[in-house]
């Protein structure tokens, strides 16, 4: 009779399997859809993957986000943590090309080298393409460029998502992007001219809402941006 009982769990089990009702937790899947659709602003999100650690064994990590705001079926995604350090811009504007957001090597580099090898290509089917406008450094001059990728504004920061009141602000680099250099500080795409030289505003985020300016030929923090469809 033992043996009786013992081969019925068997085949059971196996029958279980094969239905997939025999499913352990720890191979549930992410449902990106699905916590798209549900959060709210504040709340995070896991998608694409990037270095995380300084150990090159450990390869790529899901990248975490933070809901910045929701717009019909869209949704601003804002690395939670630096994720990188880049300079603003590679060369000094003075000698080509006056250096602001559409011009700049930072642009570049999220549009391109980032968007393409933190993304899968289902992720980067819902990645909208976004009108996003410098901060302009002459009265009534305003420049915009067509982006996947792009970096928070000091007015968007500050006014249009209120990151202060929320602490979203406030954050650190990865183990990767701080072995780089990176500390509490992080680009903003806003340049303005001073002096001669091209300059880009940076917040300084261990301060919980200092900013200053610096060379664009610096390094420092970056942190992207990108609005999300919901399916």
């Amino acid at each position: 009779m033992k043996k009786i009982v013992g081969v019925s769990l068997i085949a059971v089990m196996l029958v279980c399997m094969l239905l997939g009702c025999a499913k352990s937790p720890n191979e549930s899947k992410y449902d990106l859809s699905e916590e798209l659709r549900e959060c709210m602003i504040g709340d995070t999100i896991l998608m694409g993957k990037y270095r995380q650690t300084r150990r090159e064994k450990d390869g790529v990590d899901p990248i975490q986000w933070t809901v910045l705001a929701r717009e019909d079926k869209k949704v601003l995604l804002i690395s939670s943590y630096i994720i990188d350090y880049q300079q603003y811009n590679s060369k000094n504007g003075e000698e080509e090309v006056e250096v602001v957001w559409t011009t700049s090597s930072i642009r570049q580099w999220l549009n391109e080298t980032f968007y393409e090898n933190a993304f899968s290509s289902s992720e980067k089917n819902i990645i909208l393409q976004s009108t996003v406008y410098d901060a302009p450094f002459e009265e009534g001059v305003s420049r915009y460029s067509l982006d996947k990728i792009f970096l928070i504004s000091a007015e968007e920061e500050l006014i249009t998502y209120k990151m202060y009141d929320r602490r979203t602000e406030s954050t650190y680099p990865t183990e990767y992007a701080s072995g780089l250099g990176a500390t509490g500080e992080c680009w903003l795409r806003d340049v303005w001219n001073d002096w001669g030289w091209n300059y880009s505003a940076r917040v300084e985020t261990e301060r919980h809402g200092g900013m200053s300016s610096r060379d664009i030929l610096d390094y420092n923090g970056v942190r992207p941006v990108m609005w999300v469809e919901v399916n």
